[in-house]
C-alpha cells in the first residue's frame, strides 16, 4: 500500500510540476514584448505629440488581456492532458 502512495505522490508531484511550468512558459510567453525602437525621423516630428498622448490602458483591454492569459494556460493544460493521457499519439 505504501508503494502505491509513494507512486501516487510522486506522480502528482510531477503533474503539478509540469503544470506549473506550462503556466510559467504561457505567462512569460504572454508578457515578453518586443517593441521595435523608436527612432526619430524628422518627418514624424509633427506626430510626436499625437504618439505621446496615447491613452492610458482601458478596463476593458486589462480585462482582454486577463482572459488571453487565462484561456493561453488552459489550452496548454489541455494539450498536457491529452499527451499525459496518450493522446492522439499513444502513450511514449
Amino acid at each position: 500500500m505504501d508503494a502505491d502512495a509513494s507512486s501516487l505522490r510522486r506522480a502528482l508531484l510531477e503533474a503539478g510540476g509540469r503544470l506549473a511550468g506550462a503556466g510559467a512558459l504561457a505567462a512569460a510567453l504572454f508578457l515578453i514584448k518586443l517593441r521595435p525602437p523608436r527612432i526619430l525621423i524628422p518627418s514624424l516630428s509633427l506626430w510626436q505629440r499625437v504618439l505621446d498622448a496615447s491613452p492610458d490602458v482601458t478596463r476593458w483591454e486589462k480585462i482582454r488581456r486577463a482572459v488571453s492569459l487565462i484561456v493561453t494556460v488552459l489550452i496548454a493544460v489541455h494539450f498536457w492532458r491529452i499527451r499525459k493521457d496518450g493522446g492522439i499519439s499513444g502513450p511514449l
